[in-house]
């Protein structure tokens, strides 16, 4: 995000100092350049956009954390900590890992709201990675979600 607002900056910095432009601009004309700009800006942010993990709304606002047991994988130990949306922890969560590095991993997981949900969230849920886990990790991740006893 940091980059994107570096490359408009500059982009609006070089255009306001085009000594090409003409000598006598009229007020439209120079709103009508300043629009083009901001249209190829929102343009170029569109694309960007879905390359990027979105993370629910509810996890940055008020959450519900609850830790979990260290995950052990080898040499390396995972601190587990859980996140659930407040008034709703059964239907969406998260789960992060945390390693040595202070590297982080997690899952976000939303279950559907239906009765056969109650008995069987597992058939029921969606999983949203998020840190790039490779395989082993996914597998650590879901590793901790079986701490949760009403997980099945």
């Amino acid at each position: 995000m940091k980059k994107l607002l570096l490359a408009t900056s500059t982009v609006l910095l070089l255009a306001g100092c085009n000594d090409k432009a003409p000598k006598e601009q009229s007020p439209n004309d120079q709103t009508q350049n300043v629009a083009e700009t901001e249209t190829v800006v929102v343009e170029q942010t569109q694309s960007v956009a879905p390359e990027i993990q979105k993370i629910p709304k509810w996890v940055s606002e008020n959450k519900v954390t609850a830790p979990l047991d260290n995950i052990v994988d080898g040499d390396e130990t995972y601190k587990a900590v859980s996140y659930c949306k407040p008034h709703n922890c059964a239907g969406d969560f998260m789960i992060r890992l945390t390693g040595k590095d202070n590297k982080e991993y997690s899952m976000v997981v939303h279950v559907k709201d239906t009765n056969g949900a109650i008995t069987k969230p597992s058939e029921y849920a969606n999983y949203q990675f998020i840190g790039n886990p490779d395989d082993n990790m996914k597998g650590l991740l879901q590793q901790a979600l079986l701490q949760n006893p009403n997980w099945k």
